[in-house]
């Protein structure tokens, strides 16, 4: 929003009674909601409050909020390093019923138990002190959205029956919950679910998670680094007889030990493996005829990527130290669009011409090579008509061929720290931004020269 309009707003708001915040539709600003919640003076005129407590410590009462009947938008946040808000009366009831949308960062209360909301729509209570979300069942039928995330005291989530039209549901790094409701097969308009650090993975009721007809995006697994891997094996058939039944779409796993395939997801179409261990046969993927974008995340033991499905047009590989080859069948995968590689060093040192494969990709938009050890650039890159993006950045090769001015489409090339590069050849007339920053071996001259009619260049020589 525009600064002016902003304060435009802001200014109206302030006419609707100069001297009471409380008495206003809105209370915006540290200032004014500090005032209304420890005086207690707020009223049935506020609709919504939003504020941030930074530095200064409050003791406020929860009845702070008794008289504002008429919220229908809560937006705190708490930083949580200086503990700077604490709230008494933590038993006493609070009627929210037109009440429609809460972002509550570091939501200090252990449950939702006095809190009546029925009306609402989105819960964002991320990182707070929750134990359990509630006793027994609690009605939320417009409930759309429920994040809790980092919330490390959650240890049971009550039943979640209650929520009949919950369509995303966030339990991520929530690393002390020991077990979810199997009510949560109830859910049949869940089509996000995220439950990143719920391990080990047998306290999920797969046998309820079957029940998800709606279920799109999973995410699973371990995102805690150096901690033991999550075993699929203890859960291998459960887990697949529970989403073969889901028109699962997306799937995300983190920290995974992954053993087989995922064949069995016949609508999958996007797979995001990350800091996990994947062993599978070289056409274990081949059966997922939908699967659009592939990406595989510091899978540090994965040497071939399995062969594609044609229908896939993005893949994205980054940190992979082990690996060594692309997929066999990358000549064949003509509607790929974006092929993004990262710090994966050994995949140029086994075979120094594996870019030759990608150069009859026709339809390739993006392509990120970037510290893969690229020791040479064919010529038949330039063969690349549809290339906007190219990337090959933290690479030995000493050249460039001339067929990169063929590239009519390219906007932007990327040759930072490409430091045995002697010379830029000719340059496609559309580049708009090329970035040659630490190119020690180019020479200053030759590089402007070729860069006269770029807009944004990004050049350093050695002194």
């Amino acid at each position: 929003m525009h600064h002016a309009i902003r304060e435009m707003g802001l200014e109206i708001v302030r006419q609707e009674n100069e001297d009471e915040p409380g008495q206003r539709t809105r209370v915006w600003g540290q200032k004014d909601a500090m005032r209304v919640l420890t005086e207690c003076s707020g009223t049935e005129s506020v609709e919504s409050i939003s504020v941030a407590f930074l530095k200064d410590t409050h003791d406020v009462t929860l009845n702070a909020f008794g008289k504002m009947t008429n919220l229908r938008l809560i937006y705190v946040w708490i930083d949580g390093y200086s503990h700077s808000l604490y709230f008494r009366d933590e038993t006493s009831h609070l009627c929210f019923k037109k009440l429609k949308y809460m972002h509550w960062i570091h939501f200090p209360f252990k449950s939702l138990d006095n809190f009546d909301m029925c009306n609402v729509v989105v819960l964002t209570l991320t990182e707070s002190r929750f134990e359990t979300l509630w006793e027994g069942i609690k009605s939320l039928k417009k409930l759309r959205i429920l994040d809790v995330t980092r919330s490390y005291s959650l240890t049971k989530t009550g039943n979640l029956s209650g929520l009949e039209n919950l369509e995303e549901l966030y339990f991520h790094d929530c690393v002390n919950l020991k077990k979810l409701h199997r009510s949560i097969g109830d859910l049949q308009k869940l089509a996000i679910l995220d439950l990143r650090s719920i391990r080990p993975l047998t306290r999920i009721p797969w046998e309820s998670m079957g029940k998800l007809t709606s279920l799109q995006k999973l995410v699973l697994g371990n995102i805690h680094g150096p901690s033991p891997k999550l075993d699929f094996e203890e859960v291998h058939e459960p887990l697949l007889y529970s989403l073969q039944k889901c028109p699962i779409t997306e799937l995300s796993l983190f920290g995974c030990n992954l053993s087989g395939g995922v064949v069995s997801l016949p609508w999958l179409k996007h797979f995001n493996l990350w800091d996990s261990n994947y062993s599978s046969h070289p056409d274990s993927l081949l059966q997922l005829h939908q699967l659009n974008t592939i990406e595989f995340g510091y899978c540090s033991l994965i040497q071939p990527i399995p062969n594609l499905p044609g229908t896939v047009t993005s893949v994205k590989v980054f940190g992979c130290g082990s690996l060594v080859n692309l997929p066999s069948n990358i000549t064949e995968l003509k509607s790929l669009k974006v092929l993004n590689f990262k710090d994966c060093p050994k995949l140029g040192s086994e075979d120094p011409h594996f870019l030759m494969k990608v150069t009859g990709l026709t339809n390739l938009r993006v392509l990120k090579m970037k510290h893969c050890s690229v020791s040479q650039v064919p010529n038949e890159i330039g063969n690349l008509v549809s290339l906007k993006k190219l990337n090959l950045s933290s690479n030995p090769f000493s050249s460039l061929p001339d067929s990169l001015s063929n590239l009519s489409q390219l906007l932007y090339l990327n040759i930072e720290r490409c430091e045995q590069l002697r010379l830029l050849p000719l340059i496609p007339s559309n580049l708009t931004e090329i970035n040659a920053y630490w190119c020690r071996s180019l020479g200053a001259m030759s590089t402007v020269s070729v860069c006269t009619n770029v807009c944004k260049v990004y050049i350093s020589f050695p002194s």
